[in-house]
C-alpha cells in the first residue's frame, strides 16, 4: 500500500492532517495564533480559498471580510460607518495615513487645514 499526501487548508504552510495547521506561511502575511488554521496578521483579512492575506483599508487598525469592514480602529477614527472616518473635527488628509489631523486652530471642522467647513 502507498502512503497518499493530502493537501493542506489554504492557510496553513504545513499541516498534521489536512485541516489542522503545523507551520503558517509569514509571506502570506498568515500567523499561528491558535488551532487549527492559520490567521492573517493585524492589518490583513482573510480571502477565503486563497492563501495571501489582503491589506486592510488604511482607516482600520484590523478588519474583517473586506478591507474596509473595521473591527478596530486608531483613536482618531470612529465607527460611525464600518470605513471609520476621522472623529468630528480632525480630516483624513487621503494619503493613506491611519492617522487623522488636527484643524487649523482657528477651525471647528476643516476637510484640510486651513479649509475650514465650521467655526467655533
Amino acid at each position: 500500500a502507498t502512503a497518499q499526501c493530502q493537501t493542506c487548508q489554504y492557510s496553513c504552510e504545513t499541516c498534521s492532517n489536512s485541516s489542522y495547521c503545523i507551520t503558517c506561511n509569514s509571506t502570506n502575511l498568515r500567523t499561528y495564533i491558535s488551532g487549527p488554521y492559520c490567521n492573517c496578521m493585524t492589518g490583513y483579512f482573510d480571502v477565503a480559498g486563497t492563501q495571501l492575506c489582503s491589506a486592510c483599508s488604511y482607516t482600520c487598525l484590523t478588519c474583517s471580510s473586506g478591507s474596509t469592514l473595521c473591527l478596530s480602529w486608531p483613536d482618531t477614527r470612529n465607527l460611525t460607518s464600518p470605513a471609520c472616518p476621522c472623529n468630528y473635527g480632525p480630516y483624513d488628509t487621503g494619503t493613506n495615513s491611519p492617522t487623522c489631523i488636527d484643524c487649523y486652530y482657528q477651525c471647528l471642522t476643516c476637510s484640510a487645514s486651513p479649509a475650514c467647513l465650521s467655526c467655533p
